[in-house]
């Protein structure tokens, strides 16, 4: 994979358990492929600023936190779901990092440690809030809920439209589908369908060996780094109910 947008960078203060939080069994997302794939979704949707971002496998939503940070300016509302309640906790945590009252708790927090314990470490994230702070020139709205992405017997009744879909998939060792179905991600697919548009752009990463067929979507873009598979997905237009193929 080329990178487009994203160049090499230093991204120690993104680091997960620096200043956003952390908790073991919960994976982190690259923070350069993150900015990356969201600068690639902007190319196949007419907005630009005010986006609607949804990941709905969010897990302790490192990444949305990230891109929050990363794309301050251009985002305006983040929903995030997970089947686990500690996920959502966690992840209420770390995008509250993107409102000043949150910021402000969490430097209490780090100056209550390093005054307790005068780590380089707690003096290290000081740095890095400081530093991310500045990045912060509004607050964006954050809409945290747990969701069986898999039930569609389960469906929140949450409204929303979606500008872009960003979620990393269960495929590794930390984290697994909790519930077995043969085609997890085309049951996510469908039960996200309501949620987007045909302006609405669908960023899946997964493992090389997940597949997918599912009819009511078309692939725009498609590529490989590491293990990882990024397909860029949008739902097709429909003329007197019948999909263009």
């Amino acid at each position: 994979m080329i990178y487009k947008y994203f160049q090499k960078n230093n991204y120690e203060d993104f680091s997960s358990g620096r200043f956003f939080y952390h908790k073991p069994k919960y994976p982190n997302y690259p923070v350069r492929l993150a900015g990356e794939i969201f600068c690639r979704c902007l190319e196949y949707i007419d907005k630009k600023n005010e986006i609607v971002i949804y990941d709905p496998c969010c897990g302790s939503g490192y990444m949305l936190t990230v891109l929050g940070y990363l794309f301050n300016e251009k985002i305006k509302t983040i929903y995030a779901s997970d089947i686990l309640n500690e996920a959502i906790e966690l992840a209420r945590k770390n995008l509250s990092l993107l409102s000043y009252a949150g910021i402000e708790e969490r430097k209490n927090e780090l100056l209550d440690l390093f005054g307790k314990f005068a780590k380089k470490s707690h003096k290290d994230a000081l740095q890095s809030l400081n530093n991310l702070r500045k990045h912060l020139k509004h607050e964006i709205a954050v809409n945290c809920y747990t969701q069986d992405i898999l039930s569609t017997n389960k469906s929140k009744n949450i409204k929303f439209t979606a500008d872009i879909v960003m979620t990393d998939v269960p495929y590794g060792d930390l984290t697994a589908w909790s519930n077995y179905h043969d085609k997890q991600i085309d049951i996510l697919l469908d039960v996200i369908k309501p949620l987007v548009t045909t302006r609405s752009i669908v960023s899946i990463t997964r493992n090389k060996n997940q597949k997918y067929n599912n009819s009511s979507f078309q692939r725009m873009d498609s590529f490989k780094i590491g293990h990882r598979v990024v397909d860029l997905i949008k739902l097709k237009e429909r003329v007197n109910d019948l999909a263009i193929i």
